[in-house]
């Protein structure tokens, strides 16, 4: 049975790394002037060589060969998906107090180490604040910012980046050469453009795509793992620059026709929109590539993608004037409501205060004498008939 490309092709020395020459540099520097910390964080995106440089960097450190078949008895490689609780790190605890058997160093790679439990990272601290001097603890990650500080406050901290489209291309154009595997130059850079920067995701988009033909194509590629062509994508860019829905949706479907998914979709149409905005290409107003660009990056994050990416799409499409309008009066009716009442509140307010100022009149002239009575002191002209009336008629109707 063939083995897996990313695996036949792990790096096995420093100068087998691609990329992370900052990484490489610092720990080959360490290792000559024999200055190891006694616990290092390797962090990083996925499939960077986290732990391919750990594995390098715990053989150098022991000074013993590489040897892919099975690690040294004093290299000890813990999944901490899998051993992610408390007993597990109280067994490591106890075991770290042996000696090594062969090297000068017990070395502890210890992988996904945001997946130990609130308990466990609380015993690992222990250890990590007294080490013995014979233990160097690795660990790796993709999500730094899930550990604990009091961890990452005792670690000498590397931070790896994804390999550039070159490197990519560079690294599968050798590879291709030590296969035999006929491969036309711009299938590599679809496959680089796919991976993302992951030389690890480029490997196996490469290992699938093998045997597709005698000469493989960006066409046969894109096909092959879903990626929309470049027609695709300036299609759907040219829609949303007209503003036209029904345009959108259709090449969207037709890219869902093809196989695409919608997570690679949004994934180019992001790419092709940041190369307009470094080329100063683009006709669109940066307002709008930046709402664009949002709801694009939601998508891979939805679990919903094709409805988040139509969403996304149409979200940012402007609308028109009277549409605006429309929408402005639609989407208020509580402001409406709030202008129709007032001038209500303003009758009915005017209404309270004249019947107030009546009542306090009828009191008044309930107070008077009789010969005051006839004569109230209002603006209203009282006929000669009614001057002689008598107080206990007198209502907030009458009046």
């Amino acid at each position: 049975m063939s083995q897996a490309l990313y695996r036949k092709y792990r790096s096995r020395s420093f100068d087998e790394i691609v990329g992370q020459k900052g990484v490489v540099t610092a720990l080959s520097h360490s290792l000559k002037r024999k200055q190891m910390s006694h616990a290092y964080l390797f962090t990083g995106p996925r499939g960077v060589g986290k732990t391919s440089i750990a594995r390098i960097f715990a053989y150098a450190i022991n000074d013993v060969p590489y040897n892919d078949e099975e690690l040294p008895v004093d290299i000890i490689e813990i999944d901490a998906a899998s051993n992610r609780g408390i007993e597990q790190v109280r067994d490591l605890r106890e075991k770290v107090r042996i000696a090594p058997i062969v090297g000068p160093y017990k070395v502890y790679i210890i992988d996904e180490v945001h997946m130990l439990t609130t308990p466990a990272f609380n015993a690992l601290l222990k250890t990590l604040e007294e080490p013995p001097a014979h233990v160097i603890f690795i660990l790796a990650t993709t999500e730094s910012h899930k550990l604990p500080e009091t961890i990452t406050s005792r670690t000498q901290r590397y931070n790896f980046t994804l390999a550039t489209q070159k490197e990519v291309i560079d690294h599968l154009a050798d590879i291709c050469t030590k296969e035999s595997i006929d491969i036309e130059p711009s299938a590599l850079t679809v496959i680089a453009q796919s991976s993302g920067g992951s030389l690890r995701d480029a490997l196996s988009i490469l290992d699938h795509a093998r045997h597709i033909g005698d000469v493989i194509t960006a066409d046969d590629i894109r096909q092959h793992i879903g990626v929309p062509s470049d027609e695709i994508v300036h299609n759907i860019l040219s829609a949303l620059r007209a503003q036209d829905a029904a345009l959108v949706l259709e090449h969207l479907h037709e890219a869902q026709v093809s196989a695409v998914s919608s997570a690679a979709l949004s994934r180019s149409l992001i790419d092709e929109l940041t190369k307009q905005i470094q080329n100063n290409t683009t006709a669109m107003p940066l307002e709008y590539i930046t709402q664009l660009l949002q709801g694009l990056l939601q998508v891979e994050l939805s679990n919903q993608e094709d409805v988040r990416l139509r969403v996304a799409l149409l979200q940012s499409i402007h609308p028109t004037d009277n549409s605006h309008k429309v929408t402005d009066l639609s989407l208020s009716p509580k402001k409406t409501a709030h202008q129709s009442a007032a001038p209500v509140r303003k009758v009915h307010a005017d209404d309270d205060t004249k019947r107030a100022s009546k009542k306090s009149q009828s009191s008044a002239v309930k107070e008077l004498p009789p010969s005051q009575v006839a004569t109230p002191k209002t603006n209203i002209a009282v006929p000669k008939e009614h001057q002689s009336i008598d107080t206990k008629e007198l209502t907030d109707e009458g009046w």
